[in-house]
């Protein structure tokens, strides 16, 4: 692959980090950090813009913080408000490159590949070959974004851009944390350059050991095959190639089973040939949001705004699922109060 060069123009061009600016602080305009930056935003982009071109810029000190995620704690690094926007004006003008190397089995923090997009490959996967796709391989990395290999992402950059001073600031992105921290979880760069990083994992599968159906959503991978035997050569092949050439390590609950025995439990969805359920835990959060609000309107309490997000984000969840009890049971006794709080901040928006 030819590599991309004099991108570097494009990347610190005004309209570009004002684009930035406009992305990095939707529905982010109430932070404290984004209403300062925005005081004088023609100003402080202009800084960036200098500071760039003279090759002053360093990525900014991280605060972070531990939260839960589905049981799990993770440690999110979070960057000053201009940080971000260096890292998304980059990401415009690297991920079209980046993009060019993934192949379409790739999904998560992609625009149009996210988790539908990799539910309806699952789904179109078994149902039109059910023979050859009777037994499921499922493995994801032990802490992925800590193990990134810093030497080794910086190679795969070198491989797609020629552009030295693009090279620089991604040198200096990946290096804003030890080497022994992998990749920062929470920045918007690690996102794409964690993507890249299996990609050649992604054509060693596709290519060398011609796996007809595989998926990966980040760092949780699915292979398909017609015997378990098949899978367990994969396994094999495909730990060797993650241990000795990307330094990572398969977690221990990697399993391999017959679909006929259970369905795959895979972004957020429980999926059979022929029937896509919810995932049992994201059951429970639905159930107990939509009786959330059930409970607030018996004793003629104004629904909140986060309410209404979260239990019409769970209602996007459950529309991808073959399951009308949900919808029956618990979306249409709230239906009318969610219409109703969507009209009036409609009207609100109009207004002003």
């Amino acid at each position: 692959m030819k590599r991309v060069n004099h991108i570097f123009p494009l990347f610190v061009d005004f309209e570009n980090l004002k684009r930035a600016h406009l992305e990095s602080s939707k529905g982010k305009h109430h932070y404290r950090a984004v209403a300062k930056f925005e005081e004088n935003k023609d100003a402080n982009l202009a800084e960036l813009q200098t500071e760039l071109l003279f090759g002053t810029y360093t990525t900014g000190k991280y605060r972070t913080k531990t939260i839960e995620e589905r049981g799990k704690q993770r440690l999110i690094y979070i960057l000053p408000y201009r940080d971000r926007v260096v890292q998304r004006a980059l990401g415009f003008v690297v991920e079209p490159v980046v993009m060019r190397h993934l192949t379409a089995d790739t999904h998560a923090t992609i625009k149009d590949r996210g988790i539908h997009s990799a539910l309806r490959q699952v789904c179109r996967y078994l149902n039109s070959d059910p023979a050859g796709t009777a037994y499921c391989l499922k493995i994801d990395v032990h802490h992925y974004f800590p193990s990134i290999d810093h030497d080794i992402i910086k190679g795969q950059f070198r491989r797609l851009i020629k552009d030295k001073r693009i090279l620089r600031i991604i040198d200096n992105i990946i290096d804003s944390v030890p080497p022994d921290e992998g990749l920062p979880i929470g920045n918007y760069f690690s996102q794409l350059a964690a993507n890249l990083y299996l990609s050649d994992f992604d054509h060693f599968v596709k290519e060398y050991l011609k796996v007809r159906y595989y998926i990966r959503y980040m760092d949780d991978m699915v292979f398909f095959a017609s015997s378990a035997a098949e899978l367990r050569r994969v396994f094999r092949q495909a730990d060797w190639y993650l241990t000795s050439r990307l330094h990572l390590s398969i977690k221990d609950n990697w399993q391999i089973f017959p679909l006929k025995a259970r369905p795959l439990d895979f972004v957020g969805y429980r999926t059979t040939p022929g029937n896509v359920i919810l995932r049992k835990s994201t059951f429970k959060r639905l159930r107990r949001r939509c009786l959330d609000v059930r409970k607030h309107c018996k004793y003629g309490e104004d629904l909140t705004y986060n309410q209404y997000c979260s239990v019409n984000s769970f209602k996007g969840w459950s529309m991808w699922g073959n399951d009308s009890t949900i919808r029956r049971k618990y979306y249409q006794p709230i239906q009318p109060v969610l219409s109703e709080f969507h009209k009036i901040q409609a009207e609100r928006r109009v207004k002003g």
